[in-house]
């Protein structure tokens, strides 16, 4: 299967931090992050049915980029992390950048879709073929289209997902095939969604997935060792898609898809263009089957601004911890930062109508999704002390204020004179001899000197 990460971005919320680097290559607990979205890509085909699909056909063959925005740091950060592996990794340069919609289409040979010509819904030159031999070339590609055999996941280079399970986009992918459908979005609850946060509203379809009965249990998990599938209960065909609106029952979309090799049936000839407003609107007037499949217990973190990284960066941290992160923004009340960040918080744990066995059960299973996810890219790091990582050769000396977080990747070094409060992430080689560092994270080879106060900042 190939899959798009969308990596071309501007990240002009995240300025001045992606004047100096592309936001998918900005290190999050040390793994830029593209990484996190990469995992679920990479471990989607498995044996293991409590990981990913045992279909060939779903392991990952090509992993395309589009890039544009500082490109060779993209270029460099995917090729470090991918070193290795037995999927081939491409880039797509987009000289002008060409929106949501256009990317995809520009990648549409290395996604494994063929050429682009051929007449589609948006227009465009029928390359001289006669109209028999493109009715019959149309049939077979709509007939090995709806049979999956073309599907191509797009997911965005720069966020984190962290599921309650084990499987990644594993269900969703199954979802999708099992449907025949043009598109499946990943969706998710978010209080801001249809208001601040464009929405997406879905026919309620009740199909709920077998599994989830195995986390139904008392204790929140199953016996497949973590490998429960997410509480599918409201994934259903979509009505309205995007854009804001009173109407209740919106649905946060996740930046992530499975489409169909019928969607370049309804983009536009080239250039830039916007994949909701130009493509799948027009599909669904069509009368295309454009789906949610809509997974509750997501916790979706923010990385939209520098604010709401280092709001997510505590989060993180607290699902590292094993309370799932609910504590997080009681833990961030206490500075300026946490007020802020308090005002669009968002729950990583649904906890209404969950008992506590089953909250803390999907805790854990958080905490080692993304314990899994850190270790496969390189931060080998052992808990040192509660709410302490430390990775080989890093050494602290300082002072870790109470509620407060420590992740420090290898020989980076925390001086005698330092104090610690609500949480410091330093890279490889990082180091700090003197001062306070306060919810803020030093990139890897960066050296604070002389005495430092750092506060919500990122130093790269």
């Amino acid at each position: 299967m190939n899959a798009l990460m969308l990596s071309a971005g501007l990240g002009t919320r995240f300025r001045p931090v992606t004047d100096r680097v592309a936001k998918p290559a900005i290190p999050f607990l040390n793994v830029p992050l593209l990484g996190y979205s990469l995992y679920y890509l990479e471990n989607l085909f498995s044996e293991n049915l409590g990981v990913g699909i045992n279909d060939k056909s779903c392991r990952l063959e090509n992993l395309v980029l589009n890039t544009h925005h500082l490109p060779a740091s993209v270029e460099g950060a995917a090729n470090c992390l991918t070193h290795g592996q037995d999927y081939r990794v491409l880039f797509s340069f987009e000289p002008e950048i060409l929106g949501s919609g256009g990317g995809i289409l520009k990648a549409r040979e290395l996604l494994g879709a063929g050429p682009i010509a051929g007449s589609r819904a948006g227009g465009g030159a029928d390359g001289g073929a006669d109209a028999g031999s493109r009715a019959g070339a149309n049939a077979e590609s709509v007939a090995a289209s709806r049979a999956g055999a073309n599907d191509f996941i797009v997911c965005n280079a720069d966020e984190v997902l962290l599921f309650n399970h084990s499987r990644g986009f594993a269900p969703l992918v199954e979802f999708h095939k099992s449907s025949g459908a043009l598109a499946t979005l990943l969706t998710t609850d978010h209080p801001e969604a249809g208001k601040t946060l464009g929405g997406v509203w879905a026919e309620a379809g009740g199909s709920k997935s077998e599994a989830d009965d195995a986390i139904g249990d008392a204790d929140g998990v199953g016996t497949s060792g973590g490998g429960e599938t997410p509480s599918i209960n409201t994934s259903g065909k979509i009505y309205k898609l995007g854009g804001q609106g009173i109407e209740p029952g919106a649905r946060h979309f996740t930046g992530v898809y499975v489409f169909s090799e019928r969607i370049f049936d309804y983009m536009p000839a080239s250039g830039k263009f916007h994949i909701f407003k130009d493509c799948l609107h027009k599909a669904m007037a069509a009368g295309e089957s454009v789906l949610s499949f809509h997974d509750s217990d997501l916790t979706w973190l923010d990385m939209s601004s520098e604010k709401d990284y280092i709001s997510s960066t505590l989060t993180a941290l607290q699902i590292l911890s094993g309370d799932g992160g609910e504590s997080a923004a009681n833990a961030e009340a206490s500075t300026s930062a946490g007020a802020a960040a308090i005002s669009t918080a968002k729950s990583p744990i649904k906890s209404a109508g969950i008992s506590p066995a089953k909250s803390s059960a999907y805790s854990r299973v958080k905490a080692e999704n993304l314990k899994n996810i850190l270790k496969r890219f390189h931060q080998k790091f052992e808990l040192m002390a509660p709410s302490q990582w430390l990775c080989p050769g890093a050494k602290f000396a300082g002072e870790l204020a109470p509620s407060s977080f420590l992740f420090m990747g290898p020989d980076s070094e925390i001086g005698a004179d330092v104090r610690v409060k609500g949480f410091a992430v330093l890279g490889a080689g990082a180091k700090l001899s003197q001062g306070v560092i306060d919810h803020s994270v030093l990139a890897p080879g960066v050296h604070v000197n002389p005495i430092a106060s750092l506060r919500n900042e990122i130093v790269i």
